[in-house]
């Protein structure tokens, strides 16, 4: 639970299957933790503000926010309610758009939810896969930089000034 996936129960730590010195993300971390591990091929985190992607990122994953809406909310505890969602973790971004596709539509236990596909007669197309998003050479020539105001002390070394 929370920014750093504290256990509340006492018991030990989560910590990422990558590197046992930091912490997985949180506050869905344990979850990210477990598909990392090869312990689940995905797995779902709540999300008020970054609970999905965060421990995701912090573990080499794929995540997905989905929009307002289109997951039930049904069993979450709402700490913000125009904010919740649940989101799919997993290894590759094909995995995680078969956990949304899987997840979304109506629940007659979450008055939120739209069954998105009915609202046009538009029909969405698997975008995702049709994509090819893994790809070999899809990155390449990719450059990521790092804001200014995020390049502070507390910035791990290795994710400093990174050549591609």
């Amino acid at each position: 639970m929370g920014s750093f996936s504290r256990n509340g129960y006492g018991g030990k730590p989560v910590c990422n299957p990558i590197d046992t010195d930091y912490f997985p993300g949180g506050s869905s971390g344990g979850s990210a933790a477990a598909v990392r591990d090869y312990q689940a091929m995905g797995s779902l985190g709540t999300d008020t503000g970054g609970s999905v992607n965060y421990p995701a990122h912090c573990n080499g994953l794929f995540s997905m926010k989905p929009s307002f809406g289109r997951v039930s909310r049904f069993g979450q505890i709402l700490y913000s309610s125009s904010n919740e969602t649940t989101g799919p973790l997993a290894h590759s971004i094909n995995d995680v758009y078969s956990f949304f596709h899987t997840m979304q539509g109506v629940d007659q236990n979450d008055s939120n939810c739209i069954d998105f596909r009915n609202i046009t007669k538009m029909r969405y197309p698997d975008r995702v896969l049709e994509a090819g998003l893994e790809a070999p050479g899809l990155l390449e020539g990719l450059r990521v930089g790092i804001m200014d105001e995020f390049n502070i002390a507390e910035l791990d070394e290795r994710n400093r000034n990174v050549q591609s």
